[in-house]
């Protein structure tokens, strides 16, 4: 072979040499990445048939309960209830009040009480998610409403939103206390009629806050359940991934629901990580 003919090889020696590394870098990258892919949909799938066993546990609980027991369950701070699953994931649910919001959907609803519902939607401030509910009966529960759904049960409903929330720090409100907050109030007798019938003192609407954690890796869950006429239906079953979500859902005392270690891992999500870098 002659030197001109040599020198004219080597290159395309060394090119074919780098094409053929690339080519297999490239297929280990990928193959790399399929299975992550493959590990983490087989990780979503041991998830979800974890928590379908969770929620049929939790179903089976709940239709134990007496409304007594959910209501008084609802005014702890504790867990309401603490199970295992075979996998060795703990589960912890704490039961919550979950009719303080006011309801989106009124069709149900016929007037004079669609328009007083109404009214009370337009009353709210807007972009506050966490203020309103989807499903349920349209009433709302005095003793777990926050102060912007209660100031927006009549007009100029500050003073009667603070008399109210003042006598619901000494304990749970009932109608003939409410009665007596209109009075005090100033709100006519025929206004108080309509006030009583938009509200409610035996809520059958909860939220459910559960925590499951198998060690290392606890994960936060939210549903709605109705409990009305010995049957319990579950609506919104979610997972909480990250704060803003949990806040949207649970608003911001959720985290005193917690424990320090869902507070830490909802602390490093990713969505935490980037309000900090702004």
């Amino acid at each position: 072979m002659s030197p001109r003919r040599r020198a004219y090889v080597l290159p395309m020696v060394i090119l074919l040499a780098l094409m053929g590394t690339l080519v297999v870098a490239v297929c280990m990258e990928r193959f790399g990445s399929q299975r992550l892919l493959v590990q983490r949909q087989i990780e979503e799938y041991k998830r979800h048939h974890e928590m379908l066993g969770a929620q049929t546990v939790i179903r089976q609980w709940i239709g134990r309960q007496q409304p007594q027991a959910l209501l008084a369950f609802s005014k702890s701070a504790d867990p309401s209830h603490r199970f295992a699953l075979p996998e060795n994931v703990r589960i912890a649910i704490w039961v919550r009040d979950g009719q303080g919001g006011a309801k989106v959907d009124l069709t149900q609803e016929i007037d004079p009480k669609r328009s007083w519902f109404e009214a009370i939607l337009w009353r709210l401030p807007e972009e506050r998610p966490e203020l309103l509910r989807r499903v349920g009966p349209a009433e709302i529960s005095v003793n777990a409403a926050p102060r912007e759904v209660l100031r927006a049960l009549r007009e100029g409903g500050d003073p009667l939103a603070d008399s109210i929330l003042t006598e619901r720090s000494r304990g749970p409100i009932t109608r003939e206390q409410f009665r007596r907050l209109l009075d005090t109030a100033g709100v006519s007798p025929e206004e108080a009629i309509e006030l009583q019938r938009l509200v409610t003192f035996e809520p059958v609407l909860y939220r459910l806050v559960v925590e499951a954690s198998d060690g290392d890796d606890p994960r936060l869950f939210t549903a709605l359940f109705e409990f009305a006429q010995n049957k319990t239906t579950i609506h919104e079953w979610r997972e909480l991934s990250d704060p803003a979500v949990a806040r949207e859902y649970l608003g911001d005392a959720a985290t005193l629901l917690l424990t320090p270690e869902t507070r830490d891992a909802l602390a490093e999500s990713e969505t935490a990580k980037a309000l900090r870098s702004r």
